[in-house]
């Protein structure tokens, strides 16, 4: 079988497709998956989280979660 073409940044066509399939999903299931995928996070628990938010954001997380209306985690996003 013949290799799939690359592209300059080294991924086949499968790997770009991957990742376009991944930036063209909604904003909270591509937190998901950056929790799951790249973070580690087991899956049980990423579906718990409502809502991630940068260290920017800390006090609009911090009255997020005070507000009474979440239904899950209220996670800060934090680099590694």
């Amino acid at each position: 079988m013949p290799a799939l073409p690359r592209s300059d940044s080294g991924l086949t066509l499968d790997g770009r497709c991957i990742l376009a399939a991944i930036k063209g999903l909604p904003e909270g299931e591509r937190e998901a998956f950056d929790l799951v995928s790249i973070q580690g996070m087991p899956q049980t628990e990423a579906a718990e989280v409502t809502k991630a938010y940068p260290p920017s954001q800390a006090p609009d997380a911090w009255r997020y979660q005070m507000s009474g209306h979440t239904r899950g985690k209220v996670v800060l996003e934090v680099s590694a």
